[in-house]
């Protein structure tokens, strides 16, 4: 089940959801596309080059951010303390709501928008790590989180390279407000309508 959903799933929804948001933002898909052209030679990117696309990978991360799985619970094996007040005793099943940590004005300066500037690195190092939390963190962080993200922007860099996608769907001012569902992670309501025409 593990393999099943956390592998295949998550990263297929993932990928969904990179070209939906690309067909929408078209000025930021333009932008990865430039990225992928002017780093990668022969036609083709090869994992060799993965490092190289730095602008793809916070546009990955930034959907991460909005679309990854919402909520997790854990079992606390002994007293947590959180603070001078807060307690958490040993037994207790606690929930970590990643979605609103994600859209914390706190940590990110535009909460609602699709941004992938979030995740440069001059904002990536001021962020607190426990701030971004799409795979958990610590040792029950998801074992596939490296395969996961080579893999993600591998495909996505390789589809960029030859197709172009599109939509007709306007994006809302605050891409929370895209109607969704939650069946495990966000789906969105209206499916992924993008047209994808060769470059």
């Amino acid at each position: 089940m593990d393999m099943f959903v956390a592998g295949s799933i998550t990263t297929a929804l993932t990928n969904s959801w990179v070209f939906k948001l690309l067909a929408m933002f078209p000025e930021i898909q333009e932008g990865a596309y430039q990225e992928i052209v002017e780093n990668c030679t022969d036609g083709k990117v090869t994992p060799d080059d993965l490092p190289k696309l730095v602008y793809l990978e916070m546009i990955i991360k930034e959907t991460l951010r909005h679309f990854s799985v919402p909520v997790t619970g854990r079992r606390i094996t002994e007293d947590l303390k959180v603070n001078e007040e807060l307690t958490i005793p040993a037994g207790i099943q606690v929930f970590l709501c990643a979605y609103t940590l994600h859209h914390d004005p706190q940590y990110w300066q535009k909460p609602g928008e699709f941004y992938p500037e979030h995740f440069s690195p001059a904002n990536e190092a001021s962020r607190p790590k426990g701030a971004y939390v799409p795979f958990l963190s610590g040792p029950r962080a998801c074992p596939g989180k490296t395969y996961a993200m080579r893999s993600i922007k591998f495909l996505v860099a390789n589809t960029l390279l030859r197709f172009k996608f599109s939509t007709d769907e306007r994006p809302p001012p605050d891409v929370r407000n895209l109607d969704y569902r939650l069946i495990f992670m966000i789906w969105p309501t209206s499916g992924y309508n993008v047209k994808i025409s060769k470059r």
